[in-house]
């Protein structure tokens, strides 16, 4: 499940941007709720011994920046995720972040919440070298390669492009 982006889909974006100002109670109250439902989900899996790391999905941003304020992200997304991490964090499990778009405004929040590693680093919003530097130690960072490359490049372009990076 998917914090952030479940929440908004239930109403819409639009109609979720004007519930942040109008009636910020009820956003709140499906971000719980939502939660509460991931939570379980989440201590379920981790019940299994088959589970060697957490790969969690929940979109923030837009290739040039993120969905909505950092401060949001900050009260009602990166929160709760931090009891994710947790969960993860006393099994000895690493907890895998994926996001698309430019995140860079929160890449310290990401880190503090003890997140182990971000995907995809999008080269169409960010610069996986630039950020490799920023978070060197501290967050392992997965992926940079073009999707479209990926879906129309011939195998040898991928494999060209993937030992750049290794690189």
């Amino acid at each position: 499940g998917s914090i952030f982006q479940l929440t908004w889909m239930l109403m819409g974006f639009e109609q979720f941007s004007y519930n942040l100002v109008e009636d910020p109670g009820l956003v709140q109250a499906i971000f719980e709720k939502i939660y509460q439902g991931i939570r379980w989900e989440l201590e379920d899996a981790l019940a299994r011994d088959v589970v060697g790391a957490v790969w969690y999905v929940d979109d923030i941003a837009f290739k040039d920046r993120l969905m909505v304020a950092p401060d949001l992200l900050r009260k009602e997304v990166f929160s709760r995720m931090r009891e994710l991490v947790s969960a993860c964090r006393r099994r000895n499990l690493p907890f895998i972040y994926h996001t698309d778009g430019d995140i860079s405004a929160v890449l310290q929040d990401i880190i503090a919440i003890g997140v182990d590693a971000i995907h995809p680093i999008d080269p169409t919003g960010m610069d996986i070298y630039k950020t490799k530097r920023a978070v060197q130690g501290r967050l392992c960072v997965i992926g940079n390669i073009d999707v479209d490359l990926l879906n129309r490049g011939t195998p040898e372009a991928v494999a060209a492009d993937t030992r750049r990076h290794i690189r």
